[in-house]
């Protein structure tokens, strides 16, 4: 194998996650730019994967092999910062329908020349998982986007923080009640799992959620919030449980604790603290666009009230809007589509109201 063969498979292998999509956005802003020409030159410079990043640039369908690469790089990113990453839960496809367990199974000892009882194992369809879209929009100027080094990978990983953290408020939040574009919260009211109030006692909590919950222990995994999380660490220590717990999560009681400040938290530190058998979720999450545009009106503004589907008229609702050829901007869209649903009674359960003082 020639020299520049093996360098090029090294780069393929360690190219960090965000790699392929930052030099996409960079690619794309110097075609916006210099045409295709300015195009050419920087994937002439960006050697590593030039010729799948050439191809993602010329792509127009979305599910072109070369452009499905710079999306799963973008995936890549996202994933792991969401609280369905740090679960582990495996992904699955949009659109197939589920098979799942309705009643616990289980083998048999059997004597010899008896008969082998049936084991009780019944299966269900679970609808399918449908995509629902979350995006984040930025807006810089042309000339930021070309002349920082490595403002490609920093842009792209704060829209993939963006991106992620919707995700987390969607599959978290209580009062995401699925009316809106999002999927229900696994802990809305209307979800069917068990919630109760902390008593305010952390030990006789901890006893309460365990007891509460019906799923697989194995696949446990406890999520609250980081300073929940400071908190109940603090006032379970010397209660000899199992329990490292700090504000990036840790073990509660044996079982792996995940920590994330969008669990919701009120004003008087309240919060949530949620056990979920992360086996018996089902999640389909994927990145389907990553976009550059300098021919397009931004409406800037974080709550835009205007949709292509009901029209409201932009122009004269008072937001404010900007042309991107005018001002010499550029405009970078990443979007995903998630869908979650919890396949097994007993797998989620919920102390509301956590909120514990630690003693000096």
């Amino acid at each position: 194998m020639a020299a520049a063969d093996i360098l090029d498979r090294l780069s393929r292998e360690q190219s960090p996650a965000g790699f392929l999509a930052g030099r996409f956005v960079r690619i794309w802003s110097a075609a916006l730019a210099d045409g295709s020409r300015g195009a050419d030159e920087f994937i002439d410079r960006t050697w590593r994967q030039a010729d799948v990043l050439r191809s993602a640039v010329g792509a127009v369908a979305a599910d072109d092999p070369a452009r499905a690469s710079v999306f799963g790089d973008l995936l890549d990113m996202v994933l792991p910062m969401t609280i369905i990453g740090r679960m582990g839960v495996e992904l699955r496809p949009f659109g197939v329908p589920g098979v799942g367990l309705s009643a616990d199974a289980r083998a048999a000892w059997v004597n010899e020349g008896a008969m082998v009882p049936l084991s009780g194992l019944k299966l269900e369809k679970h609808p399918a998982l449908r995509p629902h879209r979350v995006s984040a929009l930025d807006v810089l100027t042309r000339k930021a986007l070309q002349g920082a080094p490595g403002l490609d990978r920093f842009l792209l990983r704060n829209l993939s923080r963006l991106v992620a953290a919707e995700i987390d408020r969607g599959f978290i939040d209580p009062a995401n009640d699925g009316s809106g574009a999002a999927p229900t919260s696994i802990v809305h009211a209307d979800s069917g799992f068990p919630t109760t109030a902390a008593s305010g006692n952390a030990e006789a909590d901890v006893a309460t959620l365990f007891e509460m919950f019906a799923g697989s222990w194995p696949d446990a995994r406890v999520i609250l919030h980081p300073l929940t999380a400071v908190e109940l660490g603090g006032a379970l220590r010397g209660s000899g449980l199992d329990v490292r717990l700090g504000a990036l999560g840790g073990v509660l009681a044996g079982v792996p604790a995940i920590a994330s400040d969008l669990v919701p938290r009120d004003s008087a530190g309240a919060s949530s603290i949620t056990i979920v058998d992360a086996s018996a979720l089902a999640v389909a999450l994927a990145v389907t666009d990553l976009s550059v545009a300098d021919q397009a009106t931004v409406v800037m503004d974080d709550a835009p009230s205007g949709n292509s589907t009901t029209p409201t008229g932009l122009d004269a609702s008072g937001q404010p809007l900007v042309s991107l050829w005018q001002s010499g901007s550029v405009g970078v869209m990443a979007s995903a589509s998630a869908d979650w649903q919890v396949r097994r009674a007993g797998a989620v359960a919920t102390l509301t109201g956590a909120r514990y003082e630690v003693a000096s």
